[in-house]
């Protein structure tokens, strides 16, 4: 994950987003997740709703 935001920053490669699935919901690890490069994190149980909800926020920002 860092070397593509490290090749992202030096525009040699575009833009890719980055989601992350976890099943922990702890807001420290949620935060350890982002911090580390991730645009979004979804948890499990996954569901469809969750997965097109989190697309929608992640790609039209």
């Amino acid at each position: 994950m860092r070397e593509i935001k490290r090749l992202q920053s030096e525009k040699l490669i575009p833009e890719i987003k980055i989601i992350g699935c976890t099943a922990h919901k702890g807001k420290e690890e949620v935060d350890k997740f982002l911090a580390s490069g991730l645009d979004h994190c979804i948890y499990k149980p996954v569901s469809i709703v969750m997965i097109k909800d989190t697309l929608k926020e992640v790609f039209l920002r």
